[in-house]
């Protein structure tokens, strides 16, 4: 998580927006905002909604990155851990 704040924080001006999405179903709106606050996080989280999970596809392995465009489409879907440099250039390629 640390990366993706980065990256938001790096890229926010050219329009990168980074939203992260807790998929357990046990966790609750306010335990998310105080995960947030607890890491320092300055991007958004919320909960994925069966609408989300439809389009971009069920979640399985934690964590899981998805890219999407400025149009909406998924560009790219990564399971598992980014490095930051990794990380950086998925994010180069959406512009």
């Amino acid at each position: 998580m640390p990366h993706l704040d980065q990256v938001q924080k790096r890229f926010h001006s050219q329009g990168l927006v980074v939203i992260g999405l807790s998929v357990d179903e046990e966790t609750n709106p306010s335990e998310v905002r105080r995960f947030a606050q607890d890491l320092g996080v300055s991007f958004r989280l919320g909960m994925a909604n069966e609408k989300v999970l439809d389009q971009y596809g069920p979640i399985r392995y934690l964590p899981t990155t998805v890219f999407i465009d400025r149009k909406g489409k998924m560009v790219r879907r990564v399971k598992g851990y980014i490095d930051s440099e990794t990380l950086e250039g998925y994010v180069r390629e959406l512009f």
